[in-house]
C-alpha cells in the first residue's frame, strides 16, 4: 500500500513539474494571448554561428505564439544587420491582472 501510494505521488509530481502553460485568453485586438505560468527558458547551451559580417549583432531567441500546439515556443537567436541610428530591445515577459503575456523584441 505504501509503495504504490509513494509510485502514484512521484508520478503527480512529475506530471507538475512537466506541466506546460496551455491556457490562454485573447484579449483587445486578439493577438494577445496570455498564459498562467511563463515559460522558462530552453535549458540549452546555445552555440552562436561565425558573425556573418562586422556590422551584424547577434539577437537572442524569442517565443512566439504557436497555434498548432496552442503555447509559446522558443525560436533561436539569430544574426541580423540594424538599421541606421536604431537600438534592439530585447523580447521579455510581462505580467498583469490576465496572466503573462511576451513582447516580442523590436527596433527603437
Amino acid at each position: 500500500m505504501k509503495k504504490s501510494f509513494l509510485i502514484m505521488l512521484v508520478f503527480i509530481c512529475m506530471n507538475q513539474l512537466n506541466a506546460k502553460p496551455k491556457i490562454y485568453v485573447k484579449v483587445n485586438n486578439g493577438n494577445v494571448r496570455y498564459v498562467k505560468v511563463r515559460p522558462n527558458a530552453p535549458n540549452v547551451v546555445v552555440v552562436r554561428p561565425a558573425c556573418p559580417g562586422p556590422k551584424h549583432i547577434w539577437i537572442d531567441g524569442d517565443w512566439v505564439w504557436s497555434p498548432q500546439v496552442n503555447q509559446y515556443v522558443y525560436e533561436q537567436g539569430k544574426w541580423i544587420m540594424p538599421n541606421n541610428n536604431v537600438v534592439w530591445v530585447a523580447g521579455h515577459w510581462k505580467n498583469n491582472k490576465h496572466g503573462w503575456h511576451w513582447v516580442n523584441g523590436h527596433w527603437k
